[in-house]
């Protein structure tokens, strides 16, 4: 039996096994509906270890711990807490588009274009220092698989998780962020 159901978190709450149907608005305004599936819900106790990441880069472990630590109080546990749900597919390429950005910003040399600014001195430390953060929100979103394709989860990853399926919609190309603006890609 299918329900209707809106975009609202009380989505975390939703049984196991029970199908929705999400409408969602094309560029048109045109609405259609997907039906999704609930996997099982993983607690705020459960979290994924930094080693299933680490063969995304090439950083080392004494550089990961540092980015996590910048953004999380767990670093002394070695995990990372996932959101109850996501409300889009997480792709291996979001992440590596995050931290992608992240190596390129911080390969760049500040020092060279300290003065070359609109008469204020760049702060060097202070756009290191967001480079490290962002990088590390990196890390913590690719801690945040969930609502993700079996085979892009469970085989990549070398885990096993019951996941959330998405029902296909004709004519949707699914991005990132486009569920819910900003607020998916953080999850909660």
């Amino acid at each position: 039996m299918k329900k209707v159901l809106c975009l609202l978190p009380i989505l975390s709450f939703s049984a196991v096994g029970a199908e929705y149907s999400i409408g969602l608005s094309d560029m048109g305004g045109e609405i259609n509906t997907m039906a999704v599936t609930f996997g099982a819900r993983i607690s705020f106790g459960s979290g994924l270890g930094l080693d299933t990441v680490a063969n995304l880069t090439n950083q080392s472990d004494k550089s990961r711990s540092g980015l996590i630590e910048k953004n999380t109080d767990y670093t002394h546990l070695n995990f990372l807490l996932m959101p109850s749900y996501r409300f889009e597919p997480f792709e291996k390429i979001d992440f590596i588009v995050r931290a992608g950005g992240a190596i390129n910003i911080n390969n760049y040399d500040y020092r060279e274009s300290i003065y070359n600014t609109s008469g204020n001195i760049v702060d060097v430390q202070n756009k290191q220092n967001k480079t490290e953060t962002t990088f590390g929100f990196a890390y913590g979103a690719a801690l945040q698989y969930h609502l993700v394709k079996e085979e892009d989860f469970n085989v990549s990853l070398g885990i096993s998780y019951d996941v959330t399926d998405f029902g296909e919609v004709d004519g949707i190309d699914f991005g990132s962020g486009t569920l819910f603006g900003g607020y998916v890609s953080v999850g909660f």
